[in-house]
């Protein structure tokens, strides 16, 4: 459903050509918001191969999502994080990289 309505923008504003292809499109939303490390890593190598992944993201941040890879970023509960941390309790020497805030961008 948010990649049509994406879509949708996307040719509004006349982004989009009709003989261009997503490559998100080759699969499906579940990949975008998944939970599972290997699939979200994947879903943003499909995002680095898309010319317009800078306005999907773009796009995102105005709408505040609130989850799932877009442009390649994955945003989860308001944040915008590097990558998703492996379950369970993390190792005491290991350095996160701090997440952004959505709401940083429009400070």
């Amino acid at each position: 459903m948010y990649l049509k309505s994406l879509k949708i923008q996307l040719e509004h504003k006349e982004l989009f050509h009709a003989a261009e292809i997503f490559p998100c499109e080759e699969y499906g939303t579940s990949v975008f918001f998944s939970q599972k490390i290997e699939e979200i890593e994947m879903a943003k190598s499909v995002c680095s191969l898309c010319g317009l992944s800078d306005r999907c993201f773009e796009s995102a941040v105005d709408r505040r999502e609130s989850a799932g890879v877009w442009g390649g970023h994955l945003f989860e509960d308001g944040y915008i994080l590097s990558s998703k941390r492996k379950r369970g309790r993390p190792r005491k020497d290991e350095v996160l990289e701090k997440p952004i805030k959505l709401a940083e961008f429009y400070a």
